[in-house]
């Protein structure tokens, strides 16, 4: 399943908002990792229920997570940009993926 919105409510239970279920965060709570990398060594481990990928990435990069999270059919979710991806997850620099775990 891909969703093409920036943040889902389920996802951060402590942050609610009453308008439609949509929800604007500072960071990403609970584990989670950061990383193309990363992201493909969770999933090819079965681990990781949603996978964030950031719209500016090099579709050539992410393509490999994009089809390895719909084999396992893992949600896929669409961020802005690496730049905001990288802040959700609370790092100084842009990330391309990350997954929650």
């Amino acid at each position: 399943m891909i969703k093409y919105i920036l943040y889902v409510e389920e996802d951060f239970p402590s942050l609610r908002n009453l308008q439609g279920g949509f929800t604007l965060i500072q960071r990403f709570e609970g584990k989670f990792a950061v990383g193309i990398k990363q992201t493909l060594k969770h999933l090819n481990n079965g681990e990781g229920d949603r996978v964030y990928i950031a719209l500016n990435a090099d579709k050539d990069l992410v393509g490999p997570v994009v089809k390895l999270a719909q084999e396992k059919s893992v949600e896929i979710v669409y961020v802005e940009s690496k730049k905001e991806l990288g802040r959700l997850c609370g790092i100084d620099v842009g990330a391309a993926t990350a997954i929650t775990l």
